[in-house]
């Protein structure tokens, strides 16, 4: 093969289904024998390329070998995959703070995702009406790892340290109950094409990033904690990737838009980035902060066998449970009055206890912290769409139903948010409610025929 013909043989030209690693071995011998100008093989099952090209970038834990990747856009860019920014949550370390991150020896390949955090799959029964949150959730399906607080890192092609370009770091998704810093779907590779840096970042979620207990070494929101040891790990690390450490931004959607709102709360967060973009999601939203949640951990144990009412005995308790155990079982540990409150998930956001020598991410509720003016004051955008209320109420076929309509008319206190801090069956509750059913629904009685007005009830309580 004479060397105009290698010339033009590239990796693009490879991209076929090869997931195997003996395919994959065998086509780099290839490319080997016949001295071959690589730019990258495509795994059509992954969102990016594999190992083409060796970059390697020296952070403070170590040397780190990343990828070069064509994008969607003909773009070349530099992806560096399942960075370690804390040590794995496992262990006695369950539920805890996240822990510094441990050094490595010699180069860590940096091509492949870390795993997810263990949660759920986010699927829903197709007629589920969703208005049980914490009990519905498919419990079959458990996906990702108590060790996952790793972190993906993208950058233009041929930057260095000096180029300062301007960083963004998402946060997902997933109403703290599941998600990943895997997903590719938030546009990276758009943000890249106008020079951006960009992170995506896992935390812990439902029990195992939120679990709160007092007078235990299980203070709460440890997967907010999760979120700023991954902005001290940008802060430390991010110009070895061309990154500008002192021009961050955070963004998120959902549940990370009220990741954001509370790193913005939070005073662990001071000086990690300097703007916040909140997409459909704030401290303030139902669903993103329970007072405590202390009742529903005695719950959980007791559901697991244990009754007690000592809480360093539960945590022991359900430190030494399988993780599968744990999210299989929290399903009906939230009160049915409670429950019908839609998005009402065990395990999210709370006030935290004190322990002495650990820092505190959330000293006091989200509107006392507003109210008095005690948080980190950058420039922030938040915002919503009009009809998001939709995804949290069920399929066209579900909503077609009487049934799916008569416990919600029955009970349509329901439909008053729990921030109101008004006890069901109240007055001052009922008058809510009534005020509700006549502003939304004409004072009329609920039936397929309402679900127009139903969607914007659900768009103002969930993510308004």
């Amino acid at each position: 093969m004479d060397d105009e013909s290698n010339s033009k043989i590239k990796l693009g030209w490879l991209n076929a289904a090869m997931r195997s690693k003996t395919v994959m071995e065998e086509i780099r011998k290839v490319v080997e024998d016949f001295s071959l100008d690589i730019i990258c093989v495509q795994d059509p099952f992954s969102t990016v390329s594999a190992l083409c090209q060796d970059l390697t970038v020296t952070v403070a834990q170590g040397t780190l070998r990343g990828q070069s990747v064509i994008s969607s856009y003909g773009m070349t860019y530099y992806s560096f995959l399942g960075i370690p920014f804390a040590q794995p949550p496992i262990g006695d370390l369950r539920f805890k703070a996240p822990q510094d991150p441990v050094a490595w020896e010699g180069i860590r390949n940096a091509t492949t995702f870390g795993s997810s955090c263990t949660q759920i799959s986010q699927q829903f029964p197709s007629t589920r009406d969703r208005t049980t949150f914490g009990s519905n959730w498919l419990q079959e399906d458990i996906t990702g790892s108590e060790d996952c607080l790793y972190l993906n890192v993208y950058t233009p092609e041929n930057t260095s340290s000096a180029d300062n370009l301007p960083v963004m770091v998402y946060i997902y998704g997933g109403g703290f109950q599941g998600g990943s810093g895997g997903d590719s779907t938030m546009g990276s590779e758009y943000l890249l094409e106008k020079g951006i840096v960009t992170v995506f970042i896992n935390y812990r979620v439902n029990i195992f990033g939120f679990l709160s207990l007092e007078g235990t070494d299980v203070s709460g929101n440890a997967g907010l904690k999760d979120q700023v040891a991954a902005l001290r790990w940008v802060k430390n690390n991010i110009a070895s990737f061309g990154g500008d450490p002192n021009s961050v931004t955070i963004f998120g959607q959902s549940a990370g838009g009220s990741s954001v709102h509370y790193q913005v709360l939070s005073p662990m967060a001071k000086g990690l980035f300097q703007r916040a973009i909140s997409e459909s999601g704030s401290a303030l939203n139902p669903g993103a902060f329970h007072i405590n949640t202390q009742p529903y951990a005695f719950n959980l144990g007791a559901k697991l066998g244990l009754n007690t009412t000592d809480a360093q005995q539960l945590a022991t308790f359900l430190r030494n449970q399988s993780a599968d155990d744990l999210i299989n079982n929290l399903g009906g540990i939230v009160p049915e009055d409670v429950s019908v409150h839609l998005t009402y998930e065990p395990f999210v956001p709370t006030t935290e206890y004190s322990i002495p020598g650990e820092e505190t991410f959330l000293p006091f509720d989200p509107h006392t912290i507003i109210t008095t003016g005690n948080f980190n004051k950058v420039p922030y955008i938040t915002g919503a769409n009009i009809v998001e209320g939709e995804f949290f109420v069920g399929t066209e076929d579900a909503m077609s139903l009487a049934s799916y309509w008569e416990p919600i008319d029955s009970d349509f206190e329901r439909l008053v948010p729990l921030e109101l801090g008004l006890a069901k069956g109240s007055s001052q509750s009922q008058e809510v409610a009534n005020k509700i059913r006549q502003f939304y629904f004409d004072g009329e009685t609920l039936s397929p025929t309402s679900k127009d007005q139903y969607i914007n009830v659900r768009n103002v309580i969930v993510v308004c």
